[in-house]
């Protein structure tokens, strides 16, 4: 590894130290973008920043998972650095200048226990916990914070705009609003319009999330998540003809689908039934985890599945056999691929007493049909993301 570069230290030598959840979604996938309705819970896995406050607008960042280190000023062009993952952070100082926050700079260590492209959400708790830290280490040196940045939304909105212009994806509203906003042992049935927010318990007594990370890496950018967005928006711009006014296709139920489907082509109708199935399916399927209805909040994560591998197709084979393997198995309510899909995780829900025995079939059949290994492992619903000081931590 390349020795981090010295920058001229700030008075304040312990560290600011900012941490963001991954998050699983249980159930409505892509629909965040389709200002629809989504279902996550923030894992006890994330991303640290420490960092600390230079007196320059240097940026100096040292990421432990690539064992590489990186160096911009903040107003550098975030699309034009290089490694690439040094975009999530200037993306993230970019556009909190554009919201008000002053120039800060400073050098930081990031680390994180979610593996990258898995489809945990590493992108998204990359860019919370640099926000986070950023917002800080100006606070820190004095500087005023806007108080829109204190209002619910408005950072995670940043985040994801940050990716969008860092990275050229265009993502949803979920995922960083779950790294900001979970809270500990509740999944949130999050309505990606107006960001209003209904918690429910997930009680572990009753239920365990295991999750399986198959190994196949997906590159959402070029991978069809940008694709498939821009297939919903020309569904809703042909359903839009004269005398309708959708906003989106969340607009729509299953009916209003049945008797203007006809007006699109065969592909893009499924992408449309997948977006409005999925929103019906995840309201139904907070319902029923209130009423503690497990069994019918697995075969809604089942249809889930199948709707995004038939009607979306946004999944693989990998993924299509971790979970008919975890079907097969004892004490499982259901189970779907978790994320933008194209690879990465599936999420199971399961009896917690089956739980231990679900991850190793679930690690050893895979490996078995495959040829691949499996990362699989109980995670927790957990809180939100923050920031701590360490004083015990030299700069």
């Amino acid at each position: 590894m390349r020795r981090f570069p010295k920058a001229r230290p700030h008075p304040v030598l312990s560290p600011v130290v900012a941490r963001a959840p991954g998050r699983v979604n249980l159930i409505g996938e892509h629909t965040d973008y389709n200002e629809g309705f989504v279902l996550p819970i923030a894992i006890d896995r994330g991303t640290e920043v420490s960092a600390w406050p230079s007196e320059d607008d240097a940026v100096l960042l040292e990421s432990v998972a690539y064992g590489e280190t990186a160096r911009f000023r903040v107003d550098d062009d975030p699309a034009t650095l290089q490694p690439p993952w040094a975009r999530y952070v200037a993306g993230v100082l970019s556009r909190l200048r554009r919201n008000g926050l002053p120039a800060v700079g400073f050098r930081a260590k990031i680390d994180t226990d979610l593996p990258l492209g898995g489809g945990l959400s590493s992108s998204a708790a990359l860019t919370c916990a640099s926000a986070l830290a950023a917002v800080e280490v100006a606070r820190l040196g004095g500087a005023a914070i806007p108080p829109w940045l204190e209002e619910p939304g408005r950072l995670a909105a940043i985040c994801r705009d940050a990716e969008r212009v860092a990275l050229g994806v265009r993502c949803g509203i979920m995922d960083p609003y779950t790294a900001l906003h979970a809270r500990s042992g509740q999944a949130l049935l999050l309505d990606c319009r107006d960001l209003s927010v209904r918690f429910v318990p997930l009680p572990a007594d009753r239920v365990s999330v295991v999750v399986a990370d198959s190994g196949v890496r997906h590159s959402l950018a070029a991978g069809g998540y940008n694709e498939r967005r821009g297939e919903c928006e020309e569904a809703l711009a042909r359903l839009n003809g004269p005398g309708a006014r959708l906003r989106s296709l969340r607009d729509l139920d299953a009916s209003a689908l049945a008797a203007e489907g006809k007006r699109l082509p065969p592909t893009l109708l499924r992408r449309a039934r997948h977006v409005v199935t999925e929103n019906a399916r995840t309201q139904e399927a907070a319902d029923s985890l209130a009423r503690d209805d497990l069994a019918r909040f697995g075969r809604l994560m089942v249809e889930s599945h199948e709707s995004l591998r038939k009607d979306y197709e946004v999944s693989c084979p990998e993924l299509d056999a971790l979970v008919e393997i975890a079907l097969r198995a004892r004490g499982v309510f259901g189970s779907r691929m978790t994320g933008g899909g194209f690879g990465g995780s599936t999420v199971s829900l399961v009896e917690p007493g089956s739980a231990k025995r679900l991850v190793e079939t679930l690690a050893t059949e895979y490996e078995r049909r495959t040829g691949r290994k499996a990362e699989v492992r109980v995670v927790r619903p957990s809180g939100a993301g923050g920031v701590r000081r360490d004083p015990a931590a030299q700069g």
